[in-house]
């Protein structure tokens, strides 16, 4: 907390009168997952209705690589960061729990796009799940931090390997 106060140029009392540390990382991350501090839904901001509403399941894909390549380089820093005081912190790692509840929610609208093109065997569920799963942020950073991938080389893998792995047709 003195560390936050520290860079944001004002007093540790002022830091732990915003909340819990797991109440403060929260609305960093929520900020982040949203992009600004408006209130919006994820599912009812612009960059999100330009997935949900595409065209087609793999123009929505497309969308989505250009919304991942915009909000990737802001949003990794703190997800990682909260991913790794979940394990050693218990009121953070609850409040991580219902992060990936919510993440996952916010990314089941993405599956429900894809509906007219997935492939026979695969239900919207387990669609939601794959992207859930493809979009952990600590595979990005693996991948970005570790790998030195850039952002869009992420994006566009995880676009690519959605479309091989729900879509019909994947190979046109």
């Amino acid at each position: 907390m003195k560390d936050i106060a520290v860079r944001a140029g004002v007093s540790v009392e002022t830091v732990y009168g915003q909340g819990s540390k797991a109440s403060l990382l929260m609305a960093a991350v929520d900020r982040v997952r949203a992009g600004d501090a408006d209130s919006a839904r994820v599912d009812d901001r612009t960059d999100m209705r330009t997935v949900l509403q595409a065209e087609s399941p793999r123009d929505a894909l497309k969308n989505l690589r250009t919304l991942i390549t915009a909000s990737l380089p802001d949003a990794l820093p703190i997800l990682s960061a909260f991913h790794r005081a979940a394990d050693s912190d218990a009121e953070i790692a609850t409040a991580y729990e219902t992060y990936e509840a919510t993440r996952w929610g916010d990314l089941e609208p993405i599956a429900q796009a894809l509906r007219p093109q997935l492939r026979p065997d695969v239900s919207v569920e387990q669609a939601a799940d794959v992207i859930w799963s493809l979009l952990d942020p600590t595979a990005a950073e693996g991948l970005l931090r570790r790998r030195g991938w850039t952002a869009d080389q992420w994006a566009t893998w995880v676009t690519d390997t959605l479309d091989r792995l729900l879509l019909v047709e994947a190979f046109e």
